[in-house]
């Protein structure tokens, strides 16, 4: 499914490899991490800001994952997250997409992120013997489904890249070189 069938998604930017080296005192798989280059269109107070988001990685326009953050940096830290897979301790999921994304760039397609959002809501919370209004940002989940379940309908299947929606395994290489990366990173090994 193509990114423009979303009639309200808000293009964030684009995702490159970055020429910063990374710094590691353990083994790192990347030398640089993957940057955004941010969308001139796309607020800059959007960028760390606390809300409800669902967001949509795209390869040449077509929706590759689609996920969720309510991530009190915003979209910032939640694409931080993924960038920096392969230079910490992350997830297999995480460093799956991370070497997707990486294969895309290298074979010279365009990868970008799409976001929807809500902005947080001002409620009343109780803490033990008080209460105070608050802002407080929307879980996503529920839009983070009904998109999947839009996605599902319209295609037959879940994106590509959503493995652990759709019930899937990592495809190959990415299990082999994930444990591999463990391991070197458990001996303590530089890069």
């Amino acid at each position: 499914m193509n990114i423009n069938r979303h009639q309200s998604a808000i293009r964030v930017g684009s995702v490159h490899v970055g020429t910063r080296l990374k710094k590691s005192k353990g083994y790192i798989r990347y030398p640089t991490g993957l940057v955004m280059e941010w969308d001139d269109q796309f607020p800059k107070e959007l960028r760390r800001r606390h809300l409800g988001i669902v967001y949509f990685l795209c390869v040449d326009g077509e929706i590759k994952k689609i996920g969720q953050t309510s991530a009190k940096s915003g979209i910032k830290s939640c694409m931080d997250f993924y960038f920096n897979a392969g230079s910490d301790d992350p997830s297999d999921t995480r460093f799956a997409i991370n070497y997707l994304m990486r294969e895309e760039i290298a074979k010279g397609r365009l990868v970008e992120v799409y976001i929807q959002y809500e902005e947080p809501l001002q409620v009343m919370t109780k803490g033990i013997t008080s209460s105070t209004m608050m802002e407080v940002a929307i879980s996503p989940k529920a839009m983070e489904q009904l998109c999947q379940e839009d996605f599902v309908a319209s295609e037959g299947r879940f994106p590509e890249w959503n493995f652990q929606e759709a019930g899937l395994a990592l495809p190959a290489p990415i299990p082999e070189i994930f444990a591999e990366y463990k391991v070197l990173r458990q001996q303590g090994r530089t890069a």
